[in-house]
């Protein structure tokens, strides 16, 4: 956002994210109790259900990603009125083309799966893809 508003990205420039910047943490019960989060401590995955936020939020391994990470058309009403702008609003206006990257040797076989999955369910946003470096050969091995 910041390189946006200071005019050091262009016009059709090539961006990547690093993987990590559009995860968050499960919030604990303690946590959405003390901070009044909108997750709870009951979320549960109906894999059946693409459009259910909850389904959209937590994997089945408990990754989330934030909201601005997401298209718009698939925020909650909720989620559009605290995020003022998402990746993909960025991406439409600057006509950016967008990947993801990860270089951390410590990712798990569970976050790079999540994270795989995400940017696949998402390409039209995330055209470029996932690049990787230096992770280890076994979060690879268990995909």
């Amino acid at each position: 956002q910041r390189s946006c508003h200071a005019n050091e990205v262009k016009q059709g420039d090539t961006v990547y994210f690093n993987a990590g910047s559009l995860m968050w943490k499960r919030a604990t019960i303690a946590e959405v109790a003390q901070n009044g989060c909108c997750g709870t401590s009951d979320m549960t995955v109906d894999e059946d259900d693409e459009d259910s936020p909850v389904s959209r939020k937590v994997s089945k391994n408990k990754y989330c990603f934030q909201p601005y990470a997401y298209p718009r058309s698939s925020l909650s009403d909720w989620e559009k009125e605290r995020c003022k702008a998402t990746i993909e609003d960025y991406k439409c206006h600057f006509n950016l083309k967008i990947g993801v990257y990860v270089q951390e040797f410590s990712v798990s076989a569970d976050a790079l799966d999540a994270i795989v999955n995400f940017v696949n369910k998402h390409s039209r946003v995330y055209d470029l893809g996932l690049a990787f470096g230096g992770v280890n050969g076994m979060a690879f091995g268990q995909i």
